[in-house]
């Protein structure tokens, strides 16, 4: 069990490595891509903190620890489900602490219920949400097996609004005189999906909420357990980029279930989107890496904030390598620094002109183009100002710049022999081992393996390396010598 601890402590996600579908049991690898993608977005989206655990989804001594140490709720995640954007988090706090503070709730989730069936209500396998001080003032009701003397279902009474059609309450309370039947009494209960959590809970007197729109939207669930050898085609396609041109990987997702759409988004992530500018607030270092001097930059054609690190080594840089696995990313870059003339025409004026060219084939739509006024503003005030930023603008034009169009993650040893030998190296891989795409394109281990062997033959070849960016791990590096990472793993 390694926990994760984020920013924010107020939530607990949880990853299993437990197969809920039993359609899935045999699909250990299919499994394992839809986890790493679960993790990577609880890694990226996430403020909060986040355990992954080998079997089971339960261990009460865990969760009465992370109460005292003021954790409100755990999230359980299953497989093909994650959240789709920090609103997530937001969003769940702000029901806890408002919508929800006055009600006597312990669990949420997809609640299923059709009354037409002798089924007691059960979880849709997406994201369910354990209320911590709850269930702690219960008496910390097991999650696993039935919590009564009697060790029968509690009767229960459903709301009469639905979230889409007539299987899916509002919420679930208790009344033991009602929607209790006999069949429903012999039904069994999935231990792998957390199904207890809605008897237990309803048997200490307590409300289940069914997951409201306003938390729905910010989370996904591509319904793994449906089309699986259809899916399994593209997904365990290791050259799937490869064998096909960007027309034909776009067009082969127009038959795909909406459902499925998120994910044949990450597997074909290099034709998804362009990064104009960055989402991330503009780098900064400490001084002392001043002295060394880089002469060397290696890094992605990805926003503007790559100029920003290329400015503070002007008088010792001798090369900048380009790499990228996008085509448009590597024709935007080049058609910055070959065309754009900085103090003559303002970049965003340049972008407007001339960003039809890049994508005017269609495969990358322009709402999928990454581009922000501010973070140029943004920019230009932390190189210096207006006047500073453009003279560092023309400096950087007139450097020897490289471009490798590579998978960096798949062709770890190209890029790495282009890199070369005898150069101090600030290498730059931003998030490039946390994306999704670079764990659904290879095989098991594959990733993990190559970002050693790329950082192992750069160390080898060059005095001075200092890398920034993601391992595939999640751990965020800034500016951090690789010799005091060999401890990393």
């Amino acid at each position: 069990m390694i926990i994760h601890r984020g920013d924010e402590q107020e939530i607990m996600h949880v990853v299993s490595h437990a197969c809920v579908h039993d359609d899935l049991a045999d699909e250990a690898q299919y499994r394992a891509k839809l986890r790493k993608v679960t993790k990577i977005k609880l890694t990226n989206e996430c403020q909060h903190s986040w355990v992954e655990w080998e079997r089971s989804f339960y261990d009460a001594e865990f969760f009465k620890k992370i109460y005292r140490e003021g954790y409100k709720m755990v999230c359980f995640w299953f497989d093909g489900s994650w959240p789709d954007a920090p609103e997530f988090e937001t969003e769940l706090l702000r029901l806890y602490h408002r919508e929800w503070n006055d009600v006597n709730w312990m669990v949420s989730g997809n609640i299923i219920y059709r009354d037409w069936r002798p089924w007691y209500p059960k979880w849709h396998h997406q994201c369910v949400i354990l209320n911590l001080k709850k269930w702690i003032e219960e008496g910390c009701p097991n999650l696993n097996r039935i919590d009564n003397r009697n060790n029968r279902k509690p009767g229960f009474k459903v709301s009469p609004e639905h979230y889409h059609d007539n299987y899916t309450p509002m919420w679930l309370k208790p009344d033991r005189n009602l929607n209790h039947t006999p069949e429903m009494e012999t039904m069994k209960m999935d231990l792998k999906n957390l199904d207890w959590m809605i008897p237990n809970a309803i048997n200490a007197n307590c409300m289940v909420i069914n997951h409201p729109e306003s938390l729905r939207k910010h989370k996904r669930c591509i319904y793994a357990e449906e089309n699986i050898e259809q899916t399994k085609n593209w997904i365990m396609d290791t050259e799937f980029n490869e064998t096909r041109t960007p027309r034909e990987i776009v067009e082969f997702g127009y038959d795909l279930d909406e459902d499925k759409m998120e994910l044949y988004g990450f597997k074909i992530q290099q034709y998804q989107v362009l990064y104009v500018t960055n989402t991330e607030r503009v780098p900064s270092r400490g001084e002392h890496l001043d002295e060394i001097g880089f002469t060397k930059m290696v890094m992605p054609c990805s926003g503007l904030n790559q100029f920003w690190h290329i400015s503070k080594d002007l008088n010792t840089m001798e090369e900048v390598l380009w790499f990228d696995f996008n085509p448009y990313a590597i024709a935007w870059t080049k058609l910055v620094l070959h065309e754009w003339e900085p103090g003559v025409q303002s970049f965003t004026e340049f972008y407007r002109n001339n960003i039809d060219r890049v994508i005017g084939d269609g495969i990358i739509s322009p709402d999928c183009v990454i581009y922000e006024d501010y973070l140029v503003e943004r920019l230009i005030e932390a190189m210096g100002g207006e006047e500073e930023f453009t003279a560092k603008m023309w400096q950087i034009k007139q450097l020897k710049h490289t471009f490798l169009q590579v998978n960096a993650v798949k062709q770890w040893k190209t890029l790495a022999d282009a890199v070369g030998s005898g150069n101090r190296i600030f290498l730059q891989l931003t998030n490039v081992w946390q994306y999704e795409s670079n764990y659904l394109n290879t095989r098991p281990f594959e990733a993990q393996i190559n970002f050693l062997s790329l950082l192992s033959q750069i160390q080898q070849n060059n005095p001075v390396v200092y890398l920034t960016g993601n391992t595939p791990g999640g751990v965020q590096c800034s500016y951090t010598d690789i010799n005091s990472m060999v401890d990393l793993y």
